[in-house]
């Protein structure tokens, strides 16, 4: 791969990188964990092609803890569902117990 190729990969391993943290800030993490699991592909193809090994160490460690970030992030979304779930449930019996008046001509 030519040095400019190398730049350019480099540059997109940064944009998703930043991307991905912006999502889990927000607390999008299905969109958070898809970014990562992309940046986690790139920072392996990148490391089959970076000309040295400390270079080839930075980006597989590198792609080790973004895969356990989304393991964390697979956790914290589910518990999110779960609660959104629940909070769905609790509303529903409530609008049950005390339906909303609506009045209106007849």
């Amino acid at each position: 791969m030519s040095p400019s190729d190398l730049k350019k990969m480099e540059m997109y391993v940064q944009y998703l990188e930043q991307k991905g943290s912006g999502e889990e800030k927000s607390g999008d993490y299905v969109e958070a964990i898809a970014t990562y699991l992309k940046l986690v592909d790139v920072l392996l193809v990148f490391a089959e092609s970076v000309p040295t090994y400390p270079q080839w160490v930075k980006c597989t460690t590198s792609a080790e803890t973004y895969q356990k970030k989304i393991k964390s992030l697979i956790a914290l979304a589910s518990l999110k569902q779960k609660q959104e779930e629940e909070q769905g449930t609790v509303k529903k019996a409530t609008l049950k117990e005390n339906p909303p008046v609506i009045s209106g001509k007849s």
